[in-house]
């Protein structure tokens, strides 16, 4: 056992083991065995002769020896956990993993749930990039940042999350008043100002 625990990245690997002959009566390591079979593809086992400290394959040389040599492999019982690649069902270092890389269906492939702000871009977002930050570019509701996305960031007064002028947010997020240069119902004009004589009053009506 590892403590802490042995993580290994996808990849191949050696196991390097070695056995003693307490009783110098000969020693013999039995290989894999396959019944019908000399070898499998894959097998490629590798043996240390000490006094040279030279590695070769574990050879099964056959008999008789006009045979071929095969490649052995020696058994083991490897136990430990999925190294965490997400979509292969198995929650490893992950939010969720739900066997698949299809985003959208509650675990998205990147193994974290389907939401707003999980950097996957879903139904019914127009972007996500990854944080619920607000005006910076993509807000926490993953629309980008603009006026009428009904989020207010910087610049703005109110934003009711649509482009209706009129209804107490107006289309350049400035709360609907005489003043704030757009004319809504019950204003002749609207500039932008509240003074007098400039063409049009702070009555939002023309200047007479």
């Amino acid at each position: 056992m590892f403590s802490p625990a042995l993580v290994l990245p996808a990849g191949t690997y050696w196991l390097d083991w070695g056995s003693a002959d307490s009783g110098a009566t000969g020693h013999f390591d039995p290989a894999v065995t396959v019944v019908g079979s000399r070898t499998q593809v894959g097998w490629n086992a590798q043996q240390l002769t000490v006094s040279t400290s030279t590695w070769a394959g574990a050879i099964d040389a056959g008999n008789p020896a006009t045979a071929p040599d095969v490649a052995q492999d020696f058994p083991f019982n490897v136990t430990g956990s999925s190294a965490g690649v997400c979509g292969d069902g198995v929650v490893f270092g992950e939010v969720c993993d739900d066997g698949n890389t299809v985003n959208g269906d509650g675990c998205n492939s990147n193994c974290t749930l389907t939401a707003c702000g999980n950097g996957i871009v879903s139904t019914g977002e127009v972007c996500d990039d990854g944080n619920l930050t607000d005006g910076d570019g993509c807000d926490s509701n993953c629309s980008s940042t603009a006026c009428g996305n009904g989020v207010v960031t910087a610049g703005e007064v109110c934003d009711d999350g649509n482009t209706v002028n009129g209804d107490g947010c107006d289309v350049n997020c400035t709360v609907s008043a005489c003043g704030n240069g757009i004319v809504s119902p019950g204003e002749a004009c609207d500039d932008g100002n509240v003074t007098e004589g400039d063409g049009c009053d702070s009555n939002c009506t023309l200047t007479a």
